[in-house]
């Protein structure tokens, strides 16, 4: 059986369908990034590379009434 880390109190458990290439892509990364950090202290997972782009899109994104309002996934890239 798998150990599974316990979620801090602010978070949730959610789920997100992506294709089986960019899940792919994104442990390609993850294994480059684990394999080259000059520090061994804490991992780099799959789910931390997901949340860490959510807030990026979170933070470049600001619904306050000023600036390009993306329209779809394209306008998101």
């Amino acid at each position: 059986m798998l150990a599974v880390r316990p979620l801090s109190p602010t978070s949730r458990r959610n789920e997100s369908h992506f294709s089986l290439e960019m899940r792919d892509q994104v442990g390609a990364l993850v294994r480059g990034i684990q394999r080259s950090k000059t520090r061994k202290s804490g991992r780099i997972t799959s789910n931390m590379v997901m949340r860490v782009a959510v807030q990026h899109l979170l933070k470049r994104y600001r619904l306050d009434g000023g600036g390009d309002i993306p329209n779809g996934e394209a306008q998101l890239l």
